[in-house]
């Protein structure tokens, strides 16, 4: 539910992602969106535990098979709402999810609010890469997100490669940064973020990881180059 003063309504985003994929694989059923009194209210499947919660579970990461296995079904969802010319631009682990019943061995994409278009969806032709708001957690955002660029398909790849540094790991580089409040912490975990090499970010990770970042940058870099 969100309050319909709002100006924003990221629940009229909701509403209107849900209904482009509800014939996709790993996305909760909707049943309701209209107003209740002073909220908009949305009504979807329940579902069980976020990889964020069965992270804590496991006590920070997960089994190298297990990040694989759920690597595959994370590009199968954004995939998803790629290929209907959406971003989903504040991937982490709490909008992965794991369904119930006959859907517990399948992982849920949730929290389409800050969805935004990449394309076109009539001519392809790609939104202009000019500045704007920052949207997303900044802990798993991409480089261009936090460059208040707009986002693309690349950038949602780039978040899925820290979620992956994170399962395996326990945290990122920047996760633990002492700041003396929100602004300055946001400039140093930038700052980090901007200047890390990837060998290091990858330190002590199968090649296959640095891999994957060496070739979403260098599709980022070609995008914004074009």
């Amino acid at each position: 539910m969100e309050s319909n003063k709002l100006k924003r309504s990221q629940l009229l985003t909701e509403n209107k992602i849900y209904r482009l994929l509800k014939e996709s694989t790993g996305v909760p059923n909707m049943y309701y969106y209209g107003n209740q009194g002073n909220y908009r209210a949305i009504v979807l499947d329940l579902m069980g535990p976020s990889l964020k919660s069965l992270l804590r579970t496991c006590k920070g990461h997960f089994s190298l098979k297990t990040i694989l296995m759920l690597f595959n079904q994370m590009l199968d969802r954004v995939e998803d709402l790629h290929s209907k010319s959406y971003v989903h631009r504040d991937l982490k682990p709490a909008n992965f999810v794991i369904g119930v019943g006959d859907q517990s061995q399948t992982l849920h994409l949730v929290d389409f609010g800050l969805a935004q278009l990449y394309r076109n969806p009539t001519t392809n032709e790609h939104v202009p890469n000019e500045r704007k708001e920052f949207a997303g957690t900044l802990v798993y955002a991409s480089i261009n997100s936090v460059k208040n660029l707009a986002q693309s398909r690349c950038d949602d790849l780039e978040s899925i490669g820290y979620l992956l540094i994170h399962f395996h790991r326990g945290k990122l580089p920047w996760y633990d940064l002492v700041a003396c409040g929100p602004m300055q912490k946001f400039e140093k975990m930038t700052e980090l973020k901007l200047s890390i090499p990837i060998e290091k970010l990858c330190t002590g990770l199968p090649d296959e990881f640095s891999y994957y970042i060496c070739g979403v940058y260098k599709e980022i870099l070609d995008f914004t180059l074009d």
